[in-house]
Formats: C-alpha cells, sequence, structure tokens
C-alpha cells in the first residue's frame, strides 16, 4: 500500500499532466480529439478518487492522533507496547478456542452457575495490585 505521501505526488502528477495538455490545445488554439478527451476524463477520474482517499487517510490519521495515549516515560511505552502484542494475537486458533469458551460460558449461565470471562487481569496486572495495596504478594493469573 502507497503511503499519504505517494498518493499526494500522484494526484500532483495528474494535475501537472492536466495542466500541461491544457496549455498544448491552447497553444495548438484545437479542441482535443477523442482519444485525448478520455484520456482527460480518465486522468479526472484517477485525481478524483485519489483526492477521496487522500482526504478519508488524513481523517483517518487525524482521528488515530486524537485517540492515542501518550507514553510519558518508557515504562508506559513497554506497557502499551505489551497490550499492543496481546491484541495482535488473534488467529484463528485463538478465535476457535474464543468461541468455545464464549458457548461454555452460556452453558454455564443456563444452568444457574456464575461464570464471568475477565481479560482486563493479564493487561492490567500491576494497576490492578497497585490498586489492592497487594506488595508482597503478587497476583498470579493461570493461562
Amino acid at each position: 500500500m502507497k503511503s499519504l505521501n505517494e498518493y499526494k505526488l500522484e494526484l500532483e502528477q495528474i494535475e501537472a499532466d492536466l495542466r500541461s495538455m491544457k496549455a498544448e490545445l491552447e497553444q495548438e488554439d484545437r479542441d482535443p480529439t477523442d482519444e485525448e478527451r478520455m484520456k482527460m476524463v480518465d486522468m479526472l477520474d484517477r485525481a478524483d478518487n485519489l483526492d477521496k482517499l487522500i482526504e478519508t487517510e488524513e481523517r483517518r490519521l487525524a482521528l488515530e492522533d486524537r485517540f492515542r495515549v501518550p507514553a510519558d516515560d518508557e515504562k508506559e511505552k513497554a506497557e502499551a507496547s505489551k497490550i499492543r502484542q496481546w491484541r495482535n494475537i488473534a488467529d484463528s486458533r485463538i478465535q476457535s478456542v474464543s468461541a468455545a469458551i464464549t458457548t461454555l460460558l452460556l452453558v454455564l449461565h443456563q444452568m444457574g452457575i456464575g461464570s464471568l470471562w475477565m481479560t482486563g487481569p493479564m493487561q492490567a496486572k500491576e494497576n490492578i495490585e497497585k490498586i489492592l495495596k497487594i506488595t508482597e504478594m503478587k497476583l498470579e493469573i493461570p493461562i
């Protein structure tokens, strides 16, 4: 996939080519041929599509920046990296096991047995220990 700058450069090139074609037609004082007209229409369509794509990508990047949580220090960056790694582990095997666990939780609920799926303790272990004031004994989470 191209970068935003590459799309912008491509759009600028198309616009330059269109200006050049227009200047050439004006200099020769003639109307475009059918082939030239078709080429110009194709270039205008491509430019319009690129313009929309650039606008969408800029909007996506702005939202990404808006909702990004800044890391104040290296420890927070490391924690954020660890959380992203957990989120990236979503291959089909894990999804299949997750679906099975979900079904198991539904069956347990139907039987009147309380059950709960928790993912937070894995990602917020240190925060949970701090809130519960656990200092000597560490919170162990089975995997």
